[in-house]
């Protein structure tokens, strides 16, 4: 949008200005291609007549090759030619009367194709692009000129609606339609380049008819007229074939001079399912007109819900609002005996109303992206509707039976070798048409049982059908790789489509693996064995849960999202279930060789689902439900129903810690013992923001009219609960939920639980959980890992059993986490402890016991592995005496106080190191030798060289305080040899200038203070 009003003035200077020499010709051509003639018929009845000139086929082709011409962003011949309405008056006039000519029919095909050509990106956003008129960034020419971009835009997309709408007239389409006819009677091979062209040509009419739509849609006649021509439209198409032909060409796809088509193919089929909803088209065949049930049915399942909320207003208001009361739309009036006072009191059902209406319009996310039709058609079905929704059924039945596969194995190998003809946008359109057929297919096997129409008992056995093709495991990589590069790339929508797809192809997986067909079942198992069971797993869902950002992604996204989990816990316990019997039946038989299915079995047997569980649960996910649950008011059923679901099994998970025990007589680590804690996840439901959508939920009254809300109510009524007996046993919860919890979520439950009283406290013991210690809570966040959920009940699905408590709460009785239950089925967050105070008094007394073992032990090991000063001193003054390394370390090590350090050479020579004797002793070598060989033959040179060597032999470390030995300090510097001994006395007495003395004295006392500390000094004399 910025780069479009940063562009120069003079690109978008008139933008729908024409030359006046192309003006000219314009008008020439258009006022010479035939003219309307009145005639009179027997009856005496006046009608119009279009006549076309002789040679209107070239100035057919003379229009032609003005369009071509034309930009491609502004159109202005386009638009002007729309303005004169070309279309309309001249060009299908022309096609009716010349139907029989072929080559004028094609030269129209060619003019309608490039008049029907969607907008470009540029166009698009030139349309949406808001300018601040008053504004003084841009100058007053700039601003006209972007008034006149955008209003040129606008103009382009009137005129596409306006071609498509002209379209619906009869038999019009059915004049292109019949080109197609001899191309398509004649096989691959008898084919030529002309029938090819002229197949593509047709096809690229078919779709550009399809795109077209207002670009602006700021009112509910323009969005109506739109859904409406567009309804129109497909029961045209199959009036005239069109749907017979696109069946006839897919099934061919898989030639090689059909490939060409593919992707256009596929174009054609996003634009046609676009705003449809696949179950209601499904339905089709049992709906009525006018019929409103399977619309807010529908709705409601998918997280609308716009009649229930309907409901739930009128029962809140009449609840509220007296019978005798005047419209809705004004407050009472109260008056008191002083007729001065009046008091005005707003009714109570209208400020609710309104605020709710308020939140909706500012809440972070917006409403199902994909209900766009079903908002504006209103509650009941008409019967263009109806007839559109029966033609699109007809034709996704015959799509998916006869050439669904060909098609996306095509397509599929376009993406597998990442051809050049794939545009950008290509991978979410192949998500779009995957995702409507998929839920097409599963609502007609949904309805095959019940249902005695035809329709409905389509495939109701053949399990998914040629759904198969989508189901592979490249499907699933191309899903879940596009899923981290939109999130990588910031692309919303594009995810949303991913996540929903996504979440279809799992509902298929698991139709397959409860599928009657044992082939189907085996095929489900090995993709499930890739996705979840191997050893580096192809699913994202934690990496979906962790990338959701508050403000981001609408709320058909969290919905799909949270059916995703659902749904994938549901087929993994299926699974489970379904091949338990098998694997303990081959396990007791002994088979040694096993195939590959056999092994696939086992591993879905022995995948631990609760500790999976565990180790996903992190805080991020808490945000997601959380904020889902915001809007239960609007929610589905089924929403709302995993988000209790997905409480209810953080309040059953119950966590296992490891603690290490330590011997009370040496107080080293003897054994670890793993203890089971009746400690669950239920602390992070005791939060602020959750605890105010507790108290909005047990105050709206029209919850508790509303029967869906039943299990919701039940569950905050249990939490609350729990959440007034733990503050009353730990009043700190209070405060702990006024703040965030981070990743150590699980520590902070344990320490919740217990009163802040652990093992860790009281003893010093090291404790690591064995189901997600808070090192994995980290890796865990890091990686995109997040909660997992489990869904209500359904057929086949391991679900704790519900049972009713005594106070009328639904609780779970044998959930996930296993374990004593409390009276109310969740479990309290702090259970008493069974010890009485003279046992605990006990046990803190060898706790502390313990500890003092244990660091006694730990400075031990410290003391050993350390070198004192002592030792320092002995390393430094070693050096200095023996000419040479070895022997220096030789000496040593010999030395009584080494020996009881068990300090080895290996151990010397690194401390050497550390204090930097090594590099000296070599520097000092190699400066001796250069000595040497520049005074060769002088003997009072080599005097005084020994002279400097028994004053070096003479030298004792300064203190540590220093940090600088002598060796660090002097023999560096020239005329070193010049400097004299400073004799200091110490604690030791003064010391000798023998070698004895001097050692006697660094080695005696405590540290270097103890003995005789010789430095040297420049002032003092020998």
């Amino acid at each position: 949008m910025a780069a479009v009003l940063q562009r120069p003035t003079a690109q978008f200077s008139n933008p729908g200005r024409i030359e006046s020499n192309m003006m000219n010709e314009l008008l020439l051509v258009v006022s010479v291609l035939g003219s309307h003639v009145s005639e009179e018929d027997k009856e005496g009845r006046i009608s119009e007549r279009f006549v076309p000139v002789a040679d209107c086929l070239n100035w057919l082709q003379d229009l032609q090759r003005a369009l071509r011409s034309d930009k491609d962003d502004l159109r202005p011949i386009a638009n002007q030619l729309g303005t004169w309405k070309v279309v309309e008056e001249k060009l299908i006039p022309i096609a009716l009367v010349k139907r029989d000519d072929p080559d004028t029919i094609l030269t129209l095909a060619k003019l309608f194709v490039i008049l029907t050509k969607p907008m470009t990106k540029a166009a698009k956003q030139a349309a949406l692009i808001n300018i601040d008129v008053k504004s003084k960034k841009f100058s007053e020419e700039t601003i006209q000129d972007q008034v006149s971009l955008k209003e040129n835009a606008l103009l382009q997309s009137k005129y596409l609606m306006e071609y498509k709408r002209l379209f619906l007239k009869e038999g019009l389409l059915e004049v292109f339609v019949d080109l197609m006819q001899v191309p398509l009677s004649k096989t691959e091979q008898k084919r030529d380049d002309k029938d090819n062209s002229t197949i593509e040509l047709v096809l690229h009419l078919i779709r550009n008819l399809l795109c077209a739509e207002p670009v602006v849609k700021n009112s509910t006649s323009l969005v109506n007229e739109d859904i409406r021509i567009h309804h129109q439209l497909i029961a045209v198409f199959q009036k005239e074939l069109v749907f017979d032909i696109m069946v006839f060409l897919g099934e061919g796809i898989s030639h090689k001079k059909n490939e060409r088509w593919n992707l256009l193919i596929m174009e054609i089929l996003h634009f046609l399912v676009r705003n449809q909803d696949p179950s209601m088209t499904a339905k089709s065949d049992d709906m009525v007109i006018g019929s409103s049930s399977n619309m807010g049915n529908d709705e409601n399942k998918r997280g609308g819900g716009l009649s229930a909320a309907r409901k739930r207003e009128k029962a809140k208001l009449s609840s509220v609002t007296n019978k005798g009361a005047r419209h809705s739309r004004f407050g009472g009036t109260l008056k008191l005996k002083d007729t001065s006072k009046v008091l005005k009191a707003s009714s109570t059902s209208n400020s609710a109303c309104a605020a709710r209406r308020k939140n909706k319009q500012t809440a972070a996310f917006t409403a199902d992206a994909r209900g766009y039709e079903s908002s504006y058609l209103g509650t009941f079905l008409t019967k263009i509707a109806m007839e559109s929704f029966k033609a699109l059924n007809s034709f996704s039945r015959s799509f998916v039976e006869k050439c669904y596969g060909p098609v996306m194995k095509s397509l599929k190998d376009e993406f597998r070798r990442d051809s050049n003809r794939l545009e950008a946008n290509d991978k979410v359109v192949f998500f779009k048409v995957v995702w409507f057929f998929s839920v097409w297919q599963r609502t007609h096997l949904e309805l095959g049982g019940g249902s005695s129409s035809s329709s409905a008992r389509v495939s109701g056995t053949a399990g998914v059908g040629q759904l198969l093709f989508t189901l592979d495991l490249f499907s699933f990589n191309l899903v879940t790789s596009a899923c981290e590069t939109f999130i990588a790339e910031k692309k919303p929508t594009a995810l949303t489509q991913a996540v929903a797809l996504y979440k279809e192809m799992v509902k298929l997986l698991s139709i397959m693996n409860s599928s009657p067909d044992e082939s189907q079942s085996i095929m489900s198992l090995g993709l499930q064995n890739q996705l979840y069971f191997a050893s580096e797993p192809k699913d994202k869902v934690f990496k979906l849960l962790s990338a959701w950002k508050s403000g981001t992604q609408s709320k058909q996204y969290l919905c799909d999202l949270v059916e995703l989990v659902h749904e994938t816990i549901k087929l993994q316990d299926l699974s489970r279930r379904k091949w338990k019997k098998e694997v303990e039946d081959i396990s007791s038989k002994g088979r040694k060789e096993k195939s590959v299915t056999d092994e696939y079995k086992e591993n879905c047997v022995s995948f631990e689902l609760d500790k999976y569980v565990g180790r996903a649960v992190s805080s991020g996910a808490i945000k997601v439900y959380t904020h889902l649950l915001r809007e239960y008011s609007t929610n589905g059923i089924e929403t709302n129903h995993h988000i209790v679901s997905f409480f209810t099994r953080l309040c059953k998970h119950k966590m296992e810690v490891v603690k290490t025990v330590f011997d009370e007589g040496d107080g080293k680590a003897a054994l670890a013992v793993v203890k089971e804690e009746a400690v669950t996840l239920e602390p992070l439901l005791f939060n602020m923001e959750l605890m105010i959508i507790y108290d909005r939920i047990l105050h709206d009254k029209a919850c508790a009219v509303g029967s869906e809300f039943g299990e919701l109510i039940k569950f905050v009524t249990t939490i609350v609960r729990h959440f007034a007996t733990a503050a009353q046993r730990n009043p700190l919860l209070c405060v702990e939920g006024l703040f965030h919890v981070g990743v150590r979520y699980r520590r902070h439950c344990e320490m919740v639980t217990n009163s802040y009283l652990d093992e860790k406290t009281l003893s010093g013991g090291r404790e690591e959980y064995t189901v997600g210690s808070d090192k994995d809570e980290e890796e865990n966040e890091k990686q995109g890992e997040s909660n997992w959920i489990v869904g209500k009940k359904d057929e086949g699905e391991s679900e704790a059993e519900w049972s009713e408590a005594e106070d009328g709460v639904a609780v779970e009785s044998n959930g996930a986490g296993g374990g004593e239950e409390s009276e109310d089925g969740l479990g309290m967050v702090g259970s008493d402890s069974s010890d009485d105070e003279g046992e605990r008094d006990q046990k803190a007394e060898n706790r502390r016991a313990k500890k003092e073992a244990k660091k006694l032990a730990k400075e031990e090991r410290r003391r050993k592995k350390k070198f004192s000063n002592e030792e320092d001193a002995i390393i430094k003054s070693a050096f200095f005496v023996h000419p040479t390394e070895d022997t220096a370390i030789e000496a040593i090590i010999q030395e009584e106080t080494m020996k009881q350090g068990a300090k080895d050479a290996k151990k010397v020579r690194r401390r050497a190191r550390v204090l930097g004797l090594l590099g000296e002793k070599e520097q000092e070598q190699k400066q001796e030798q250069e000595k040497e060989q520049e005074s060769a033959g002088a003997s009072a040179t080599n005097q005084d060289n020994e002279d400097r060597w028994n004053d070096n032999r003479k030298f004792v470390p300064k203190s540590k305080s220093k940090r600088k030995s002598y060796g660090q300090e002097e023999m560096g510097e020239e005329g070193a040899g010049k400097k004299r001994l400073k004799k200091l006395g110490g604690q030791g007495g003064a010391a000798e200038d023998d070698d004895e003395t001097i050692l006697a004295g660094a080695a005696g006392g405590s540290g270097y203070g103890g003995g005789a500390r010789l430095f040297y000094s420049d002032d003092d004399s020998e």
